[in-house]
Order: C-alpha cells, then structure tokens, then sequence
C-alpha cells in the first residue's frame, strides 16, 4: 500500500482504535480491513461478484439493480443487530461472536446491515458486498 493510500486508510479507521472496555478490534483485524479483497479483479471473491453483478446486469435491464460495493464496515450496533431483528439477547450480539469497536459501533458481520440505510435512502433494489468481520474461529482441517 503507498503512503497516500495507507494515510487515508488510517484517517477512514482510526476511531476503531479506542479506550472503550468494549473494544475487542485487535491489530490483526485492524489491518484486514484495507484489503478489500471483492475489489479484487483476480481474486476468487472478486471473481464471484463481478459473475453475480453481470447475471443481475444481463437479466434484470428492465428494473436494473445498483450495486454497492464500497461501504464502510464500520456499522451501528442498530444497524448490524436491530434493523435486521436479532433479538438484544441473541448469541450473535456477544463479544465472542462480533467486534465491538464500543457499546454501540461494530464491524459489520454481514452485509444485511446497510439494508435499512439504502431503503431509507431510496434504494430499492440492490446488491451489497464487502468484508464481514463475523468473530468466528477458522479450523483449517
């Protein structure tokens, strides 16, 4: 990454480093979410949505749908949990399943949580696609 991106990346993701006692965002996390790897023409992610955006593009001329593909990770707790009805004591709303960045901002665990956002903004059909930061532990066997 050049120096000029890296600035700006930093600027855009600086607040998720906080004092908050909630904060559980660690370093290694924190330097995943540049990497955007949808954006990636040759990536197997980068792949898969430009087939999915050209199917929806090729079969849907007459209603087409906008597609988002670049908005922040950074969401409400609202957004992430209420807006897509995850009850407040759902297993999904702990510290083990989500990255909290303080009580009421997490990174997104799915792409659901820009859902009200755009229909607030009068999008009506669409597609989203971007990192999720679901805390899941990888078993690699």
């Amino acid at each position: 990454m050049n120096h000029l991106l890296l600035r700006v990346f930093l600027n855009l993701y600086a607040d998720i480093f906080t004092d908050d006692p909630k904060n559980n965002v660690s370093e290694y996390i924190y330097e995943k979410l540049d990497k955007n790897l949808h954006l990636q023409t040759n990536h197997p992610l980068g792949i898969l949505k430009t087939v999915i955006e050209e199917y929806f593009s090729m079969h849907f001329k007459h209603k087409p749908f906008t597609f988002y593909d670049d908005l922040t990770p950074i969401v409400s707790t609202q957004a992430n949990f209420d807006s897509v009805l995850v009850p407040p004591d759902h297993v999904s709303r702990s510290s083990n399943d989500t990255y909290y960045v303080d009580d009421s901002t997490v990174l997104r665990c799915h792409t659901s949580a820009h859902q009200l956002e755009l229909l607030k903004s009068g999008a009506r059909r669409f597609l989203v696609t971007g990192g999720v930061y679901p805390r899941d532990s990888i078993d690699a066997t």
